[in-house]
């Protein structure tokens, strides 16, 4: 009798009630033979009595009993030496296949090519429903054939052994079996060795089978005893890890997989860990120790691009790179902290700016100058119960830096972040926490600078200012001088409001700065222009889809190209301060570095920016070549997420690769050269009152300039073939989609009304009548009502808050003004505070706002 093409392999544990369908769910396969083994482990139900009753009727099934439990991974090795097949899949017992032709799919895909492994797509289904909804994840719309782990590294995204056809001769040629020393969450570990030995690997979009969400899962369940399981599971995959060498696809591959177990410590772990009967045993120790070897050597997680499935805001914060470095260093209590809510004070972020570099072990975790500034300029600050009284300490001088965009922002702020508290404690300089925030922009990492921080200014909002006086006073060195970087102050968004400097003006006055100096680097026009258009066209917030033209119009309207309009502004707005232009094209002309220039022209001369840290080249901003950027403006006509359109821009820039003419420009000869003919006179004069070293010439004319639209800059067919599965993908994004699969997004939502129902309903009646109590009841219900809170989305910024009395939602009800969580992916609650001055104002809740009638009124909830 001819061998049958494919072998499903199904472990069975006391799973009467779903074998009968995954059995049946087999039988309906067409088109391929199939023999079905299902080993019951020793089950306790009426699986072995079921198990007879279906071989009876299904020819293909076939039967193992054991005799004692030896868990799911040794059932299923139990299972291949039975396995006769050319391919095995694994199938779990709840599960079940697809159609009727998902099988012969795959085996035609995988014998087209002879290939190792074929990874394919599925379903989900929440438990006791029918309703099927297709899982999103890193490789929806992708499709590769013959390709390995090392040349697309994106197969680390997958997050089970049952998402995958494997060809039965390379587990055997490889001895690829599952570990006999766990029990349960043995997945990873084998098709992570799978995948490193995998000579040929196909992609494709079947959606094969349909996977059952169960809240009794062994999955969900945590005790001593599944934290033992995974401390195992992270020696073997260190073991896998470490055997990678050095290259730098090997170092890539771990630092995805560092940052994969960072996110799973974080989102899956932590609350377990935290518990008071949990957090001093041996298991939990062990649990830290584990990072320690040496296959979770690997820096700056903050910069992967490997793992899609973790959501960038979590991933770019530099979070888990400190989290990394503290486990790996053997900080428990430190660690331990980190997972409770995120928060430090100053004085324990200075402390860990100052001793991170002497911490790090030889074949550990590296936390690296860049990782570091990273966290300190995202850390959400845990104010001290009192600080010091604000006369005890004298007054900074203040030094602000207003841009404008385009001039090297980013490496001077990048710049202060890494070196901060070396400057503090070398010169007294200071680059505060507070009001920072980075990200991920479209040509890499960004940063911000102080934009939320003048944001809130603008609307009004002084109690920033307070939080920065708490930062500096719980300092360890008294700032001298403080240094605020806002080149936004210089952008349409703010500049078009009007009265920018006269309303900054009251709120950097003596009672928090003893001088202001305002140091502003300023571009030509038509350089400005042409990087400003690709920084616009390219940012997923803006997704703007102006020619250049127009942009060009709308810029001058804003008066940004007028220099003696901007100085005016500053004179007129800001008396107080002393004010420093520079050009930034003589700067450039005369090969002179920005970070000392800031430093020589605002009387900090005596700090050599040579001997601190430098950005490296993972911070930098590199150029997006001109294919991607008009790529990229032309999909910026299709409606999608903030989230999904950085990604799929992302995408574009690596598909579109750097080959672009020097001279290929939005704003050709004669377009540059109708600008210049408007501006160039005032601004050589304005340059020539303000940088003693300018010269004309240093200021281009505009030659030597094609037209972009002009030239044929088409891009190759397997680089359409990859942006087109990237706009596919990002269509497809889902806030599901970020989820490392940990812990499915609707039970936790189900607890989330659970536990602010439960507290409310414990209050007393006088309790709920009282304010703040009253509104926080009313919003929470509303915003319950309305579906848009994403309990797991929420527990991802603030894990300790799911034992907060009222669980996540009444942590976000109580903290929101404070921290500045988000309740969902796409709602800032920052943005809605800073855009929406009416609400900012009020005492109501913003989510609360937005639901009730900001939605209605179409009012904007993420900044551009």
């Amino acid at each position: 009798m001819a061998a049958p093409e494919i072998s499903v392999i199904t472990p069975a544990y006391n799973c009467a009630a779903y074998l009968p369908e995954c059995v049946a769910s087999v039988a309906r396969q067409r088109g391929v033979t199939v023999e079905h083994i299902v080993v019951d482990d020793a089950s306790s139900d009426d699986t072995r009595r079921i198990m007879g009753e279906l071989a009876s009727v299904h020819p293909h099934l076939k039967i193992e009993f054991l005799e004692r439990n030896i868990g799911q991974a040794r059932a299923r090795n139990f299972a291949m030496s039975r396995a006769t097949g050319r391919y095995i899949l694994f199938l779990d017992s709840d599960d079940m296949l697809e159609g009727d032709e998902a099988l012969a799919e795959l085996a035609g895909n995988a014998r087209g090519n002879d290939a190792d492994l074929v990874h394919f797509q599925y379903n989900r289904m929440p438990h006791a429903e029918t309703t099927v909804t297709p899982a999103v994840n890193a490789l929806t719309g992708e499709r590769r054939r013959g390709v390995t782990l090392q040349d697309y590294p994106r197969l680390l995204n997958n997050t089970s052994c049952w998402q995958m056809l494997y060809r039965h001769k390379f587990l055997r040629d490889e001895n690829l079996l599952f570990s006999h020393e766990l029990r349960q969450r043995e997945d990873r570990p084998f098709f992570l060795e799978c995948l490193l030995k995998a000579k040929s690997v196909n992609v494709v979009q079947t959606r094969a089978l349909r996977y059952r969400v169960r809240p009794d899962s062994t999955m969900r369940r945590l005790d001593l005893e599944q934290l033992d399981l995974f401390n195992t599971h992270l020696r073997i995959v260190s073991e896998l890890m470490e055997g990678l060498g050095e290259d730098e696809t090997a170092q890539a591959l771990r630092r995805a997989n560092t940052l994969y177990y960072m996110h799973v410590t974080m989102a899956y772990w932590a609350p377990f860990l935290l518990r008071e009967e949990v957090r001093d045993t041996p298991e939990a120790a062990a649990f830290v120790a584990a990072f320690a070897a040496p296959g979770w050597r690997s820096s700056d997680l903050f910069i992967d691009r490997i793992m899609e499935n973790i959501p960038l805001r979590h991933r770019d914060s530099g979070t888990f790179d400190v989290l990394a470095h503290y486990l790996s260093t053997g900080q428990k209590e430190a660690a331990f902290a980190l997972m409770r809510d995120g928060r430090m004070t100053p004085t324990e972020v200075e402390r860990l700016g100052m001793t991170y570099r002497d911490e790090a072990r030889e074949a550990g975790f590296r936390l690296s100058p860049e990782a570091f500034g990273q966290f300190a300029s995202n850390v959400r600050l845990l104010p001290l119960p009192a600080t010091s009284p604000r006369a005890e300490r004298p007054r900074p001088r203040l030094i602000l830096h207003a841009g404008a965009t385009k001039t090297g922002s980013s490496s001077l702020q990048k710049f202060l972040e890494i070196n901060r508290f070396r400057l503090l404690h070398d010169h007294g300089v200071y680059y505060p926490m507070t009001g920072l925030e980075n990200g991920r922009g479209p040509r890499g990492m960004r940063t911000s600078g102080h934009a939320a921080l003048i944001g809130n200014l603008l609307n009004g909002q002084d109690r920033v200012l307070d939080m920065l006086d708490e930062e500096l006073d719980q300092l360890t060195r008294v700032p001298e001088t403080v240094i605020l970087s806002a080149e936004n102050i210089l952008s349409a968004r703010f500049w078009e409001r009007g009265n920018v400097t006269g309303r900054l003006a009251p709120h950097l006055g003596p009672e928090h700065f003893s001088e202001v100096t305002v140091l502003a680097f300023l571009r030509a026009p038509v350089d400005w222009l042409e990087s400003m258009y690709g920084e616009c066209i390219a940012s997923p917030g803006l997704r703007m889809t102006l020619t250049p033209e127009e942009f060009a119009r709308s810029q001058e309207n804003e008066r940004l190209l007028d220099f003696d309009h901007i100085g005016g502004a500053f004179h007129g707005g800001m008396p107080q301060a002393r004010l420093v232009f520079r050009s930034y094209d003589t700067l450039r002309a005369l090969k002179r570095d920005i970070v000392q220039e800031m430093f020589d022209s605002t009387g900090l001369d005596g700090i050599r920016a040579e001997d601190y840290d430098r950005p490296g080249a993972l911070t930098s901003n590199a150029s997006i070549p001109k294919p991607a950027l008009r790529m990229i403006r032309a999909v910026n006509s299709i409606p999608m997420q903030r989230e999904p359109a950085a990604r799929l821009n992302a995408r574009i820039i690596a598909a579109a690769g750097s080959d672009t003419p020097r001279d290929a420009c939005f704003y050709d000869s004669a377009a540059a050269r109708e600008i210049i003919a408007r501006h160039r006179d005032r601004a050589v004069a304005f340059f020539a009152h303000h940088h003693p070293d300018f010269e004309p010439g240093h200021l281009t004319d505009g030659s030597g300039r094609r037209d972009v639209e002009e030239l044929d800059l088409s891009l190759s067919g397997t680089a359409m073939e990859e942006i087109a599965s990237a706009i596919a993908q990002a269509q497809a994004w889902t806030p599901e989609a970020e989820d490392v699969r940990v812990e499915p997004p609707e039970e936790v939502d189900l607890r989330v009304a659970e536990l602010f129902e439960a507290h409310v309903d414990g209050l007393s009646r006088r309790a709920r009548r009282e304010q703040p109590m009253h509104d926080r009841i009313e919003a929470g219900r509303a915003i319950l009502a309305s579906g848009l809170f994403d309990g797991f989305h929420y527990l991802e910024q603030a894990p300790g808050a799911l034992n907060h009395p009222g669980g996540p939602l009444m942590h976000y009800l109580e903290t929101c003004r404070e921290l500045l969580l988000d309740p969902n992916r796409n709602f800032s609650t920052r943005d809605y505070l800073i855009i929406n001055t009416d609400v900012a104002r009020s005492e109501m809740n913003p989510f609360h706002h937005f639901v009730a009638f900001g939605m209605e009124e179409g009012r904007q909830f993420v900044a551009a």
